[in-house]
């Protein structure tokens, strides 16, 4: 149980800044000190919603106010790093919405500084604390798939994500859709990848690639596709988790069943009259599991600030957000191979290419 009061800064009320005041207000054991961003019409926006909501446009005045202990930032993704940085290095406790970096050597930075200074780092990985991925890691865990063989992921969307144009330029699709996706491979299979590899294409603007195919293997030998798109008319939020026993299918847009269990395997098994290895198929029931029902980012943010008052190690502390950026930066560094070794497609300069250079992890 907590038992006092978490002071709190947010950083940034744009796209997901909103929900994270409306959680954040929601504990009464925190209380939010300051609302900051660099927009005024932002700020008008908190105090017509929270009109006793101290806001400001000033980050160096929160920094240096010794009554804060922790912060959200919620900004553009090439901000993170700076922003969280001073941040520790004023010893301020971090959530820092995903990705953590926009480089796997800043968040190496970043881990390290805040194990220094002794504060915690945590990502806003929030569909690690939403029922659905809980539960299929429950699954997992208990064997009730069998081996893993391989993770089928579609995640796209009817148009840009954001319709902010500065926020749009400082991402592209792998950056802005995948950490969602890689986060729950991650935290499911409790491994990282052995290699990525990539290809994508800009189709609406050369230089900045809007559909992307990664396919990762890792050391188990589980291998796993993420198809990502900003293009497609309908969204879609599909995984496949195939194992040898089960198959799990998971769909977030369902708003009753968003996950089924499939008694579907197959082995492979010795003919004892021919001497021929065959395979054996079974089939049987489907179900799906029960489900909590809680919002994830009300989970996130109380597992944030039980962290702080307890002592204890975010579930998605710096290290979880790393392993996540290390993969998400070999998947745009396999991406500019394929651009650099293959030209610019033959297709005028869309970025299409014949292969998918991979990107050793090990």
């Amino acid at each position: 149980m907590m038992n006092k009061k978490v002071n709190v800064a947010l950083i940034g009320y744009g796209y997901w800044g909103p929900n994270l005041l409306r959680n954040l207000k929601s504990y009464t054991e925190c209380n939010v000190e300051y609302v900051c961003d660099r927009s005024l019409d932002r700020l008008h926006r908190v105090r017509n919603h929270y009109p006793n909501q101290p806001v400001t446009q000033d980050f160096n005045s929160v920094i240096n106010n010794p009554h804060i202990d922790a912060l959200v930032i919620a900004t553009p993704i090439s901000t993170h790093f700076s922003l969280a940085m001073r941040s520790i290095e004023a010893k301020k406790h971090v959530l820092v919405e995903k990705p953590l970096t926009d480089n796997a050597h800043d968040g190496e930075v970043l881990v390290r500084a805040a194990s220094r200074r002794g504060v915690k780092l945590m990502v806003g990985h929030t569909f690690l604390f939403s029922p659905p991925v809980r539960k299929i890691k429950e699954i997992i865990d208990s064997g009730g798939l069998g081996s893993i063989y391989y993770v089928s992921m579609s995640r796209v969307n009817p148009g840009l994500h954001q319709n902010d144009a500065s926020v749009i330029s400082d991402v592209d699709v792998v950056w802005d859709l995948a950490p969602h996706d890689i986060s729950m491979l991650l935290y499911w299979l409790s491994e990282e990848p052995a290699s990525v590899h990539t290809c994508g294409r800009g189709c609406m603007r050369p230089d900045v690639p809007d559909v992307a195919f990664i396919n990762i293997s890792f050391p188990s030998g589980v291998i796993a596709e993420i198809h990502l798109s900003w293009l497609s008319p309908v969204k879609i939020r599909r995984t496949m988790v195939v194992g040898s026993k089960k198959v799990i299918i998971y769909d977030d847009t369902e708003s009753i069943e968003k996950v089924r269990v499939f008694e579907h395997g197959a082995e492979f098994v010795e003919n004892e009259s021919f001497g021929e290895f065959l395979w054996s198929y079974q089939t049987g029931d489907v179900y799906a599991p029960r489900l909590d029902n809680y919002e994830p980012l009300a989970s996130e943010i109380k597992h944030f600030l039980d962290c702080i008052v307890n002592d204890n190690n975010p579930i998605t502390d710096g290290l979880a957000g790393l392993q996540v950026v290390r993969t998400l930066d070999a998947a745009s560094k396999s991406l500019l191979e394929a651009t650099n070794t293959f030209g610019e497609g033959s297709n005028g300069g869309n970025g299409q290419h014949d292969r998918k250079p991979e990107h050793d992890l090990s």
